[in-house]
This record gives structure tokens, sequence and C-alpha cells, in this order.
């Protein structure tokens, strides 16, 4: 048997659902724009002391998948070569997501107890777009000393030197509590 609805009922359902319709209009008129053109969790990057066991752990227990491996990527900025000196390797867990394992830098054995962990990267389809857009919201510019040069993390187009080599455009910088973000957009890898 149905319940009855009378006015009361009917008035004060339709008072919680206009109140509803109201907050949500007004959270989004307070909400910035935002690009559509990020679209999630890409990777989150870790440093390692042993590449090799890291990736096999991640195989063989986490049931990851090697996706791709490089000895190095490089990019040109302004005329100026950019190298990146740090082979890489991406695991694939499903879903489009990955794991991105470095070797761990010389000297950084004492670092913070979140260590490991060194970046994560968000998906974007208009990097040069998800750049501003985060630098306006607060973001910082964050830069890198490379191989005799300095990159200032602005928009990047890389070429990751594995087989095949692979195309990439990577940004980084600053958010809150320091976090160390990267914008990643490739049509070649990880889709």
């Amino acid at each position: 048997m149905k319940p009855a609805i009378n006015r009361r009922t009917f008035v004060a359902g339709s008072a919680v659902a206009g109140l509803g319709a109201l907050l949500r209009s007004e959270a989004q008129a307070e909400a910035p724009t935002r690009s559509s053109n990020l679209s999630g969790l890409h990777h989150i990057g870790i440093f390692s002391s042993d590449p090799d066991v890291t990736i096999r752990f991640f195989i063989n227990a986490l049931n990851f998948k090697l996706h791709y491996k490089w000895p190095l990527a490089e990019g040109e900025k302004n005329g100026d070569p950019i190298k990146f000196t740090l082979e890489g390797a991406m695991l694939d867990g499903g879903n489009g997501n990955f794991v991105e394992v470095f070797p761990r830098p010389s000297g950084t054995e004492s670092q913070s107890p979140v260590f490991p962990l060194n970046h994560f990267a968000i998906r974007t389809s208009d990097i040069e777009a998800s750049y501003q857009q985060a630098i306006e919201n607060g973001g910082k510019p964050h830069s890198f000393e490379l191989e005799g040069s300095t990159w200032d993390g602005t928009p990047l187009e890389i070429e990751m030197l594995g087989t095949p080599k692979i195309i990439a455009k990577i940004a980084f910088l600053r958010g809150p509590d320091d976090l160390l973000i990267e914008l990643f957009e490739s049509s070649d890898l990880l889709k």
C-alpha cells in the first residue's frame, strides 16, 4: 500500500528539493571555472634503492605489468636542450593507473618519512591550459637543474628514448604543502 501524500508532505518535500537545488547552484557559482581537459590521476612517481626489485614486487605481488621502460628522456625549451638522465619504468596497474619507478638519486637516503614518493601526475589533454589553470589557482612553478641547464617546469615536450620512442608533454608545479605535481599529456603513451 502506497503512503498517502497530503499537502503538508508535498510542500515539505518540495521545499527540501528546492533547497537542495539552491545549494547546488550556489556551490557551482562559487566554484572556480575549471577546464575539462584534466581527466584524473595518471601516475605516481616513486624512487627506489633497487628499481629491479621494486619492479618485480609490483609485477609479482601486486599484479602490475611492465608497460614501458626508458634509459633517458630529452626535450627542448626555447632552443636549449633539456636532458633527463634518470632512467625509468612505467608499471600498469590497470584502468589507466600507473606507477613510475626511478632509481633513488645518491645522497637522498635521509629524506622525509614519505621519501620514496616523489610526485603524482594528472592526465590532461591540454597541458598549457591545465598548467595556467593550476598557477592561477595557487600553484607555484617548480624548476629543475638538469645536465648544466635549468628547466622552469613550464610545459615541455619530451622524447622518451625507450623502444619505441615516445613523445609526451610534461609540466611540474608545487601545490599546497609544497606537494610536487606533474601534468602529463601524451597521445602515444598511457592513455
